[in-house]
């Protein structure tokens, strides 16, 4: 949690920020969304789809996704897998 608040306070160029603040009402938008999905990535190096940041707008959620394993099944892979098997036939 403190890694992923130390990156909202870099991209948002905040003193401080909750651990339950939402990303949008504190002064992000979709841009420094972007920008904190890259910081993110390289201190986690995990890949987050954007969308999930925009459904995880906490560093408590986001936390916790960074902390699962990585594979673990979130709704969106399972969905990206649904979503294979449709392709394949």
């Amino acid at each position: 949690q403190r890694q992923v608040a130390a990156l909202w306070r870099e991209v948002l160029k905040l003193d401080r920020v909750g651990l339950h603040a939402n990303f949008f009402d504190i002064g992000g938008h979709s841009l420094l969304l972007v920008r904190l999905q890259a910081a993110l990535k390289r201190e986690f190096g995990q890949e987050i789809a954007l969308v999930e940041l925009f459904q995880r707008t906490t560093v408590a959620a986001q936390a916790e996704r960074l902390g699962a394993p990585v594979g673990a099944s979130s709704a969106l892979e399972r969905a990206r897998a649904r979503a294979a098997k449709q392709i394949q036939g």
